[in-house]
C-alpha cells in the first residue's frame, strides 16, 4: 500500500490566517504547497499542507483502516432490541411539564417504553372501533418496549 497524499479535487477547510474555517477544493498539488479554490471569495490560492484539513485525505486513510466501519449508526443493533425509529412530537406545553413532573416522580421511568405503552392502548382502542386487533401480528408486549 502507497502513502496517501493530497490531490486535486479534495475537499479542505482552510486552519490558519485570514480565510480562516473557510471550504475549497485542492486545484493542483504542489512539491510543498496546495493551489486551492475557495468558491466563496472566488480566488485560487497557496497553501502550506499544514495551513489545511483535508477532509477527503481523511476518509480516504479512514476507509483504508477500517473499510468494514459504518459511519454512524450500525443499521442491526447488538443489543436485543425491537427495530425503533426516532421521531419529533409537539406537544401541549402544560401537559408535557405534567409528564417531566410523574419522570422526576419516577413515576415514568422510561419515556420511549412509556408513550409506546400508550400509542398501542390508543391504537387498540381505535381498531376496536372498526371491528380489529391491534396487528394480528404484533405482540403488545413487544410494541411497548
Amino acid at each position: 500500500m502507497g502513502k496517501l497524499t493530497h490531490i486535486a479535487g479534495d475537499k479542505v477547510r482552510i486552519k490558519k490566517g485570514p480565510f480562516k474555517a473557510v471550504a475549497g477544493r485542492i486545484v493542483e498539488v504542489l512539491k510543498d504547497q496546495l493551489f486551492v479554490e475557495i468558491p466563496t471569495i472566488g480566488k485560487n490560492l497557496f497553501f502550506k499542507t499544514d495551513e489545511l484539513v483535508n477532509y477527503s485525505l481523511s476518509a480516504r486513510k479512514a476507509w483504508r483502516t477500517e473499510p468494514n466501519r459504518g459511519a454512524g449508526r450500525k443499521k442491526k443493533s447488538t443489543h436485543s432490541q425491537p427495530d425503533k425509529i426516532s421521531v419529533t412530537l409537539r406537544f401541549n406545553r402544560v401537559l408535557w411539564a405534567k409528564f417531566l413532573e410523574l419522570e422526576r416522580a419516577g413515576i415514568v421511568a422510561n419515556r420511549t417504553a412509556e408513550v409506546n405503552k400508550w400509542l398501542v392502548l390508543a391504537l387498540n382502542l381505535a381498531h376496536q372501533k372498526v371491528g380489529s386487533a391491534f396487528g394480528a401480528n404484533q405482540n403488545e408486549s413487544d410494541v411497548a418496549k
